[in-house]
């Protein structure tokens, strides 16, 4: 192995002069986790059950009807499509930042500062939505099983207080946490899709609901829409690049492992789901009770027994996904501290763990805030903060990885790393087409996403997120000028890895 090996991954940026201040140099501790811990870690982003329970109910209400399962099948393709450059950028540059360094690579240090505040604002969205489902989900658990009325903000409290814990100890922990409860959701749900199939459905076994015209029915663009916010999360796969064992080869496995399965389980899980209630009768069955919908089945094929399992492991479901979104936010913080983007002290790293938890400890406190805030409003923990949340935190998302295919091709054709075409161009112009559609289809049905009808949602939310992104560019013009030694640290040069080694 050279020095362009996985141990030389993260280069030192370099030391600042003048009147900045030393450069600090912190890294994260290096084969901490593997390409199945760090599978564990996107797959419990993406929160299977909660998703199942909360989403694919009102896909198939408000969607394309039965043709739910073909929308969870083009958006993974979509998102493996994607994938192609965003792991050969991985390659090169092994950033716990991974979108905004790759964006700054391809396409300029001002539109890499401003995708990095893009990512964090996407990221703290996404996880105050999944903390207030969490507690909402703990909240209501207590009042079933003990009679307990605790607030839904206590119970949020709680979890986040816990998941700092979590995240602040060594990355290993978190992964086998995350690994087990994400195993356990999964496997109930697998349990009672083989339970449907065995006993024959409601009216025998269809393959209707796979037929391309089950998605032709006018409502492809609102069932893409609940499909993607499932796949929330596959994208932290490459944050991990400095912590994972042999990076060169396990952040593309664990990302294909982790697109792959979650794409052939909401696949199965919403097709099996059709089976259960009948082509005829489920799109019925959704508008009528999408919060009991999955219930119902499961009580039906399963037994009621198993509904209280469900209930309890969406507390956990939703817990994982916190505790995973927690871990990427911090690494985010972590990597802009480390290049001064914002203060240097939130690139400090546990002297035992080697964790960064100056940002761990950061992200909890911004939490606890902003959920606070939204107790104190009177906000619905379900209906406002977590479905305002999660619609929001997929825009960004999306946007941010259309950007980025934009990025891989511009880095390619500069710097000439990668001479595969699909991975430098084809794939990644295709992603940037079907991510484009995606995000537009989303922006013109976010009203319904977010149970509004002011018009307004599907222009406001995009447009603050490109007035961040504006303000980032323009920080980052300022410290240019001001700063230069700053500036140049930031998204430091980029690490090539020998093709013979990949």
């Amino acid at each position: 192995m050279n020095s362009h090996g996985p141990s030389a991954a993260v280069p030192s940026p370099p030391r600042a002069t003048g009147a900045d201040e030393t450069v600090t140099t912190a890294r994260l501790r290096g084969d901490s986790v593997g390409a199945t811990g760090i599978a564990f870690f996107v797959v419990a982003a993406a929160a299977p059950l909660t998703c199942v329970i909360g989403i694919t109910p009102l896909s198939f209400a408000f969607g394309v009807g039965t043709g739910v399962p073909l929308t969870y099948l083009i958006t993974g393709i979509i998102l493996t499509i994607f994938a192609v450059g965003y792991v050969a950028m991985s390659r090169h540059i092994p950033s716990p930042g991974a979108f905004y360094a790759y964006i700054a690579h391809g396409l300029g240090k001002p539109a890499g500062a401003g995708a990095a505040f893009v990512s964090l604002l996407a990221y703290l969205v996404g996880m105050m939505a999944l903390a207030a489902f969490a507690g909402f989900a703990l909240s209501g658990s207590l009042a079933t099983w003990f009679g307990w009325h605790v607030h839904w903000y206590v119970c949020s409290l709680l979890i986040l207080l816990l998941t700092t814990v979590m995240s602040v100890r060594e990355i290993s922990l978190g992964a086998k946490v995350l690994g087990a409860l994400m195993l356990l959701e999964v496997s109930v749900l697998l349990v009672l899709g083989v339970a449907i199939l065995v006993q024959g459905g409601a009216s025998g076994i269809s393959a209707d609901s796979l037929n391309p015209s089950a998605v032709l029915n006018g409502g492809l663009g609102i069932g893409l829409a609940f499909a993607y916010a499932s796949f929330i999360g596959f994208e932290q796969t490459a944050i991990y690049a400095e912590e994972a064992r042999d990076p060169v080869r396990s952040i593309p496995r664990a990302t294909y492992l982790a697109l792959g399965a979650i794409t052939l389980f909401y696949v199965f899980v919403s097709w099996t789901l059709v089976q259960a209630y009948g082509t005829d009768v489920v799109v019925d069955a959704a508008t009528r009770a999408p919060a009991d919908f999955v219930y119902i089945a499961t009580g039906t094929y399963l037994g009621d027994a198993w509904n209280q399992l469900l209930a309890a492991l969406i507390v956990t479901s939703s817990f994982a996904a916190v505790l995973a979104f927690h871990n990427a936010t911090a690494r985010y913080f972590f990597s802009l501290g480390r290049e001064r983007l914002i203060h240097r002290s939130f690139s400090r790293t546990h002297a035992r763990s080697s964790s960064p938890h100056v940002a761990s400890l950061l992200v909890g406190a911004v939490q606890i805030v902003l959920l606070g805030a939204c107790a104190v409003f009177g906000a619905d923990p379900f209906l406002q903060v977590f479905s305002w949340g999660a619609a929001a935190s997929a825009v960004g998302m999306i946007l941010l990885q259309a950007v980025c295919s934009l990025a891989v091709v511009g880095y390619f054709r500069r710097t000439r790393l990668e001479t595969r075409l699909w991975h430098s161009m084809v794939a990644p112009a295709l992603g940037f087409a079907g991510l484009g559609a995606t995000l537009y289809l989303i922006g013109a049905n976010f009203d319904l996403l977010v149970g509004t009808d002011t018009g307004l949602a599907g222009v406001l939310v995009p447009g603050v997120y490109l007035l961040i992104g504006l303000l980032g560019g323009g920080y980052a013009g300022w410290l240019r000028a001001r700063h230069p030694a700053r500036y140049a640290t930031f998204a430091g040069r980029a690490v090539a890895i020998e093709p013979s080694e990949a």
